[in-house]
């Protein structure tokens, strides 16, 4: 074949290559093929809107779990402060004031000491609180802002030590409920007054102190919880109805007005240095 010839085949297989791509068959192949591959694109659009959807409305399901936690917790301690709690550490404070005076007065010749007083002996309930349950519905499961996490860690430790102040205090009233015990070495363990040798029994009173003041961090701590996580379910339902149509049930609310002008809530201003490293800043929806 010489060289004439095979240009001629190859023009001709050229052509009909040619005539092939135009061809009717190709013109299917390519459409079908362009088809799928939209509809491979609109499937995993479609397959991570659903994702998407799906994780919101978990993040929605299990923080409203939590807020029914966070506020029975914090209903709890609220109760326990007004039944017992700040009462009591009131009549002890008054208590120790009038006999710290009645030394002070003694020690200056105005007269003997006299104490009257009923010592304040009743033990304190150690209550468990649900604050693994809301670590378990909240961490790794929910996009509640950097300062819920933390306060969740706040409350988690300021639980373990209210716990641990409660029982300090049982412990010490098992112990002055022993016989044998003279009643002058009572009133300087009772108030945290000094003994013949000069050493001052500060365990009682500072345990008291620790009560109150555990107390009302748990207060703070678990109201601001509550609150930051009606916030949180509150811009997840918006979320939801407005990006996926899904209608979510209706959010739980909480008023602690009553709890905090009655002071069994601490004001925000015994804890400014803490929420200072937590500046509120405009947060877009989860």
């Amino acid at each position: 074949m010489d060289l004439g010839q095979a240009w001629g085949v190859v023009t001709d297989a050229c052509d009909a290559l040619g005539r092939f791509i135009n061809g009717p068959f190709m013109a299917a192949l390519l459409s079908a093929l362009a088809g799928a591959f939209a509809g491979v694109i609109g499937a995993q659009k479609l397959a991570l809107r659903e994702a998407r959807k799906a994780e919101l409305a978990q993040d929605f399901r299990h923080s409203s779990a939590a807020i029914t936690l966070a506020f029975t917790l914090c209903n709890n301690v609220l109760a326990a402060k007004k039944q017992y709690i700040n009462p009591l550490t009131e009549k002890y404070e008054s208590d120790r004031s009038a006999a710290l005076d009645g030394i002070e007065k003694a020690s200056r010749g105005e007269g003997p000491i006299n104490l009257h007083f009923q010592a304040l002996l009743t033990k304190f309930p150690v209550s468990e609180f649900p604050t693994d349950a809301i670590k378990d519905l909240v961490y790794g499961k929910s996009h509640l802002n950097g300062r819920g996490l933390a306060l969740i860690a706040m409350l988690e430790l300021s639980v373990a030590e209210f716990r641990e102040a409660l029982a300090t205090r049982n412990a010490l009233i098992d112990e002055f409920a022993q016989a044998g015990r003279e009643e002058s070495e009572f009133h300087k363990r009772y108030f945290g007054l000094k003994d013949g040798r000069g050493h001052t029994h500060h365990l009682f009173p500072d345990v008291v102190d620790a009560v109150h003041s555990y107390s009302n961090d748990v207060a703070f701590f678990s109201a601001l919880l509550t609150e930051d996580l009606i916030e949180h379910c509150e811009k997840l339902s918006k979320k939801l109805k407005k990006d996926f149509r899904h209608k979510t049930p209706k959010v739980t609310t909480v008023d602690f007005s009553g709890a905090r002008s009655a002071g069994l809530i601490p004001p925000p201003s015994d804890y400014e240095s803490w929420l200072s490293g937590f500046a509120q800043h405009p947060e877009s929806a989860p």
